[in-house]
């Protein structure tokens, strides 16, 4: 899976404001909200996180919603993660 393709599929659905992040093993994003809808889809690594108390585990492929003001937090995994971002 590659950013270009998700990028790509992201704008198709509308989203804007679309970027990469790669984050180090082990980094945690403690409890958090964002003002906008987001959109994650991972494409190296992975990633636990926690929205509305529930625990996903993230890998290549999966992708996240997180509507605005959701409070979440996210650990990344062993490998690092690299994840496209989209906002609305």
């Amino acid at each position: 899976m590659d950013h270009q393709t998700v990028e790509r599929a992201l704008r198709g659905e509308g989203w804007r404001d679309i970027r990469v992040q790669r984050d180090p093993p082990g980094m945690f994003y403690p409890s958090h909200a964002h003002p906008m809808t987001t959109a994650h889809v991972i494409i190296q690594g992975s990633m636990r996180l926690i929205l509305g108390g529930v625990t996903r585990e993230l890998t290549v492929g999966d992708r996240c919603d997180v509507p605005a003001n959701a409070e979440h937090e996210a650990r990344i995994g062993p490998q690092g993660c690299t994840y496209v971002i989209g906002e609305e």
